[in-house]
């Protein structure tokens, strides 16, 4: 069947993926990381040892949009037969465990209703095609499946996994898609392993690819702008960008942030349906209306055309959906027509609001199921951000933090997860994005900030970076010593001492101070002196010569950093020009790794390890390094793989580990937004 690509279309340039790959608990690495160039890179995984995947990644970064294109590439693909392949994309949003009648509604059941409106022409039954096997299932926002509770959340996650299980066995291919921050709960066990694939923000470079492709002649222009502005990274996602590049072929103009965005979305897309037979009418728009949207001319940044009763209606829409999607725990909900009708209004004018939100792609409408929705879930937020402008209520991001209080508590999370699994972050409410599109629109964006401080402290420091709001200096100094105390707070919840440094990296750590001052080209580190004298080094028993005798050294006085280097301070090296300074590379390794990337360097030094162990050490001594209290039980493993292997294995696998070919002129996971935060170690 013909796939609508008219909304879903992809540039395979802008596209980013880490692979991760889970390589069982009892590894000492377990999640190995590489990066994916394409999307025919994603589909050339091994669906045999890797039947299902989890396609994670931020608001705005394309899940959706990705796993269309994926439906649409493995379509035209062919298998052995030559037979044309069958892909199948289907919203985890809209499954309902139980039916009206309170049966229960199995993952086939519901993939089944969602095929039968879009196939039943074929004849051809979802079983039929799932039992002749090579179908790739595409289940998009498993974050969204309806709960109540996160007990019930667990539950529905674990039926989607054990029917993703009876796949495999048919030889079909299962690919979910889900936020990065909502995926707390890994699909991963050991009777099923489940990479995850992460969509990464675009970089620098890739969004002035992307501009200048779209833009021509006015893409320096518009990249000056938005750094300038510091909305650099806000833009660093296909979403974004399109609808930024349409914006400014209206306007040419660059708004600055979310909002701002949004706000000229909704507008141009008024100015081009207003003289449609829908729109002709003083219905939706006044005259006046026409004349602002005709001219661009408006009372405040984010005014919408507002004589008529279309934003104001759409925005109370979206804040009863967000109502309903807290108490449910999930964000973006369907929402039956006729209800949604009449939360905008009775009768012939509750039904034109829906056919106006429509017509300008705000909203989306299912007519098998009778169901409507906000076309993207960063639209329902910026709506109900409206709403709550004119309302502010700090309390519905309320989140404790302190360990004594956070349910559930530290121990009971670790308890539940797998050996090498990630530690969730703190618990979302939901209002998160939309009280950060709330804030610009408010009339006191500031006293916003400050009563934010008490409910959601890293949610303030997010908030008072917004590029669209003006937040004194004062209140981010007194968010940055919030922030600091939390971390160093042993009363606090880890999870919540974390957040509280991802959130510092982003409003600036204050105790690195810029040197020097007038024109800053790094960051001095904290440091603290250690004494002079004498220290023990070395050990009788080694097993590694250079280590022995045991002896004493005597030291000078000597200063050393608190912390280990962060990205923050290692960013002003390669902005320097650190990789280019020969200086900084004074030995002849370091200037050969530079000029060569390393890789054989790297693998010299595990074959010179590999001698030692067979050299110098037994198997028994080896074991015997658990008991000594010297190494874990993963790590002898490791140790006595690298002794025993064979030659080929043990070169196969270094040149696994160490590619060769490649020039770092940044450190390997740079772009990696798990590892990238300013105040993490490098």
């Amino acid at each position: 069947k013909k796939i609508k690509t008219d909304k879903r279309q992809l540039d395979e340039r802008f596209v980013q993926l880490t692979l991760m790959l889970d390589r069982g608990e009892d590894e000492n690495e377990r999640w190995q990381r590489q990066s994916l160039q394409s999307l025919e890179d994603l589909l050339k995984i091994n669906e045999k040892e890797h039947p299902v995947m989890v396609i994670l990644g931020a608001p705005g970064s394309g899940k959706s949009t990705l796993l269309r294109r994926l439906e649409l590439d493995y379509q035209r693909g062919k298998n052995g037969a030559g037979e044309q392949r069958v892909s199948f994309f289907a919203p985890l949003n809209r499954y309902q465990p139980l039916s009206l009648e309170n049966k229960h509604i199995s993952p086939q059941q519901f993939l089944e209703s969602i095929w039968n409106e879009s196939y039943q022409e074929t004849g051809l039954s979802l079983e039929n095609v799932l039992e002749k096997g090579e179908v790739l299932l595409l289940l998009d926002a498993i974050n969204e499946l309806p709960h109540g509770s996160k007990e019930e959340y667990h539950k529905l996650l674990d039926y989607w996994r054990q029917f993703a299980i009876s796949q495999r066995s048919r030889g079909n291919r299962v690919i979910f898609s889900c936020r990065s921050l909502d995926y707390s709960q890994s699909l991963s066990r050991p009777d099923l392993r489940v990479p995850n694939v992460e969509l990464q923000p675009l970089t620098k470079e890739k969004i002035a690819q992307f501009l200048q492709v779209y833009l021509s002649d006015n893409d320096k222009k518009v990249l000056s702008n938005i750094e300038k502005d510091g909305t650099l990274d806000f833009y660093n996602n296909p979403f974004f960008l399109s609808l930024l590049c349409e914006q400014i072929g209206y306007t040419k103009e660059v708004p600055r942030g979310r909002v701002a965005l949004f706000t000229g979305f909704v507008r141009n897309t008024l100015r081009r349906e207003m003289h449609t037979t829908l729109f002709a009418s003083e219905e939706f728009l006044t005259e006046l209306d026409q004349e602002k949207l005709n001219l661009n001319k408006w009372a405040g940044r984010f005014q919408l055309p507002d004589d008529g009763p279309l934003p104001e209606k759409l925005s109370h829409l979206a804040y009863e959906m967000q109502q309903s999607g807290k108490r449910r725990e999930n964000k973006q909900v369907c929402i039956d027509l006729k209800k949604a009708v009449e939360l905008v209004g009775a009768g012939k004018t509750g039904n034109s609001i829906i056919k106006g939100g429509l017509a300008i792609s705000v909203l989306d409408k299912d007519v098998g199921r009778g169901e409507v929705t906000y076309y993207h879930q960063l639209l329902q937020e910026y709506f109900a951000g409206r709403r709550l402008a004119t309302d502010p209520k700090p309390e519905l991001v309320s989140v404790e933090w302190r360990a004594s209080e956070v349910r559930p508590s530290l121990e009971e999370t670790i308890a539940k997860l797998a050996n090498g699994d990630p530690l969730p972050p703190p618990g979302q409410t939901g209002w998160e994005e939309t009280t950060l599109a709330a804030l610009p629109m408010s009339d006191d964006p500031e006293g916003y900030v400050v009563r934010l401080i008490e409910y959601n402290l890293p949610l303030a420091a997010r908030c008072a970076i917004s590029p669209e709001v003006k937040i004194a200096d004062k209140t981010k100094d007194l968010i940055r010593e919030r922030l600091i105390n939390r971390t160093q707070d042993m009363t606090a919840d880890l999870r919540a001492r974390i957040a509280a440094g991802e959130a510092l990296g982003l409003i600036g750590d204050p105790r690195f101070k810029s040197y020097p001052s007038d024109k800053p080209v790094c960051l001095l580190p904290l440091m603290v002196e250690i004494p002079a004298g004498v220290y023990p080094i070395g050990d009788d028993q080694s097993g590694f010569a250079n280590e022995r005798p045991a002896h004493k050294v005597e030291l000078p006085a000597y200063q050393i950093g608190v912390y280990p280097v962060t990205n923050a301070e290692y960013a002003r090296f390669i902005e320097a020009g650190g990789y280019e300074d020969e200086r900084w590379w004074d030995t002849v390794a370091a200037r050969r790794w530079r000029r060569e990337g390393g890789a054989e360097d790297q693998k010299q030094s595990f074959r010179d390890e590999r001698r030692r162990w067979q050299n110098n050490w037994t198997d028994d001594q080896i074991r015997a390094l658990v008991t000594q209290k010297r190494a874990t039980e993963e790590d002898v493993e490791q140790y006595l793989w690298r002794r025993n292997s064979s030659d080929e294995e043990f070169e196969r696998q270094l040149d696994e580990w160490f590619p060769g070919g490649i020039l770092y002129r940044t450190p390997r996971f740079w772009e990696d937004a798990s590892y990238n935060n300013p105040e993490q170690p490098v």
